[in-house]
């Protein structure tokens, strides 16, 4: 015997545009060499970081902890 489910109503508007957020985490490790650099090394490599940090914050939101 085979029995079928009633027809669902179609979903009205507001409930099928969900709001959506995807979360995702990264961390970063620096090698112990690093520190061994000449402060001018460090400056140029975290100025360097920052910038490419700061390309993205126009496509997402980017939260540093």
């Amino acid at each position: 015997m085979t029995t079928t489910a009633p027809a669902a109503e179609p979903a009205r508007a507001s409930e099928s545009a969900v709001a959506r957020q995807f979360v995702n985490f990264m961390f970063f490790h620096v090698d112990r060499a690093f520190r061994r650099e000449s402060p001018q090394v460090k400056l140029e490599a975290k100025a360097e970081f920052a910038s490419l940090v700061h390309s993205y914050t126009d496509r997402m939101m980017v939260l540093p902890y």
